[in-house]
């Protein structure tokens, strides 16, 4: 651990008993919880995760390449809404257990 610099902060009254009640719970200091907190947002932890655009990009592409696959193939559904409808209600899609 580096050299340690004293800082006085302000909280609110609710801040201070969550605070309390946190460093009790992980058996360290107030202090450390504060330290921790400060560490956790600056490695990013409670902040809205950022997008990845190239990400973005590669997920798109291959939704295009699944697109490309099967446009002009037709598309036969070998069940209809009224035959799902009657299975469930015969008990098919349930398990013996």
């Amino acid at each position: 651990m580096g050299k340690m610099v004293r800082k006085q902060i302000y909280i609110q009254d609710r801040q201070e008993r969550l605070l309390r009640r946190i460093a009790e719970s992980r058996g360290v200091s107030q202090a450390e919880v504060v330290r921790q907190a400060i560490e956790g947002q600056a490695i990013g932890q409670g902040r809205e995760t950022e997008t990845n655009p190239a990400a973005w990009e590669q997920a798109l592409a291959f939704i295009e390449t699944l697109h490309k696959r099967s446009a002009g193939e037709p598309r036969h559904q070998r069940w209809s809404r009224e035959d799902l409808y009657a299975d469930r209600l015969s008990g098919h899609d349930r398990n013996p257990d």
